[in-house]
């Protein structure tokens, strides 16, 4: 994005402000979807975008047009699809145990679930309904949930004597996963329907899709899917899966992280030890996985007339505003440029995954605004700020007495 964009977006709404681009979002699903079928995989495949990735529904309206679907794992997350007319988006369920009461409302909806424990298998097939699994394929077996390697004989005793099959096999490789892990865990589940499973009619390889904030250009920071499509589509050559037997994958942060782009302003510039203390008016609340994960995000600077400072020659630490004593927008020092002053600007890049949704109240930061940059080049508020008492805690103003 450019530095009109981020001067428009400066004037109408201020700062801090999330800003993302339709036009990228649109790209990296495309390019996701080519490599699929220059794999001869693209027919067979069903791409899931994690709905927690990114949740904001102006941005799942362009994944739904693009013939995307949503990993969902809440009664919550599908009332907001529903609530802003995402009804109809392709949807699966991923979650991790559901009470019975909430699964039963995804069963009579008739949205398939991927469930992990016995007791949600026996219920699923006494209401008439069927379900997918999720299984642990790690090798320490130590996933927080899916069904254990040591639980598939008693899902088949089940299957057997209620005369049903399951729906799907679902794995997890694991959050930033590498090719080879990846493909590993591919492997494992085509060996569990070949099998153990073989009338199942979809296998989901979930996600776990690394993506590399550090690397130097765009292509190097996304995922190599067309090396990772071919490598699966000779896996499934040699398993001689079905032709209709579906795949399907979850991305999230490589669909959405390089879409997003945080505007904050400069407040002050103090000078310490030849350190520049840059204090801006955001805050690691408004992007905590940065913090969390200790990564360096890519950054730009402009001054108050959004000229591009042409030289960085200093380094720099970008503080947030709040009395946290380690409130950074992210970790570590940056390259700044001299002569950067109080009224200049700083964009934070690839925070479209994983950045607004995970808003804290803690330190009661109000929501940040949210702008979308349409293809073309209509700029759309998607997310007013916050005032100060949004989403911090929504609070009675005046308490209600239960009955």
């Amino acid at each position: 994005m450019n530095a009109e964009v981020f001067q428009r977006v400066a004037n109408d709404c201020g700062t801090p402000t999330f800003v993302y681009s339709e036009t990228r979002l649109r790209q990296n699903i495309r390019e996701v979807q080519k490599a699929a079928r220059d794999a001869g995989l693209g027919e067979r495949l069903q791409i899931y975008a994690a709905y927690f990735t990114n949740s904001h529904p102006a941005l799942f309206r362009i994944v739904a047009e693009e013939g995307v679907g949503a990993t969902i794992q809440s009664l919550e997350e599908l009332a907001q699809l529903d609530a802003f007319g995402l009804d109809k988006i392709n949807k699966v369920v991923s979650p991790t145990a559901l009470a019975q009461e909430d699964l039963l409302q995804f069963l009579e909806r008739d949205i398939p679930v991927n469930i992990s424990l016995l007791e949600e298998l026996e219920f699923a097939f006494a209401n008439g309904k069927e379900v997918g699994i999720r299984i642990d394929l790690s090798e320490s077996q130590d996933q927080r949930t899916g069904f254990k390697r040591d639980e598939l004989d008693e899902v088949r005793r089940i299957c057997v004597r209620e005369g049903r099959e399951v729906r799907a096999l679902h794995t997890y490789p694991g959050t930033l996963s590498a090719m080879e892990g990846l493909l590993a865990h591919a492997e494992k589940l085509l060996a569990v329907h070949h099998k153990e499973f073989p009338n199942v009619k979809e296998l989901n390889f979930g996600g776990g899709f690394r993506y590399e904030y550090a690397a130097p250009t765009r292509e190097s920071k996304h995922f190599p899917w067309r090396v990772y499509f071919s490598q699966l589509r000779s896996l499934v050559d040699r398993y001689q899966l079905p032709k209709e037997v579906v795949l399907s994958i979850e991305p999230g942060r490589d669909l959405f992280a390089d879409v997003g782009e945080l505007l904050v302003r400069v407040n002050r510039v103090h000078a310490r030890k030849g350190v520049q203390q840059v204090f801006t008016d955001g805050s690691y609340v408004l992007m905590p996985s940065a913090t969390i994960r200790a990564r360096q995000h890519e950054v730009r600077f402009f001054d108050a007339s959004f000229r591009d400072y042409d030289e960085r020659r200093g380094n720099g630490i970008l503080n947030g505003c709040t009395t946290l004593s380690r409130d950074y927008l992210f970790p570590g020092q940056v390259s700044i440029p001299e002569g950067l002053t109080k009224g200049s600007f700083v964009v934070v890049k690839d925070i479209g995954a994983y950045g607004a949704s995970q808003h804290m109240e803690f330190l009661n930061k109000r929501p940040a605004a949210e702008v979308l940059l349409r293809t073309n080049g209509a700029l759309e508020l998607i997310t007013e700020r916050g005032a100060e008492t949004d989403r911090i805690r929504y609070a009675l103003r005046e308490p209600r007495k239960l009955a």
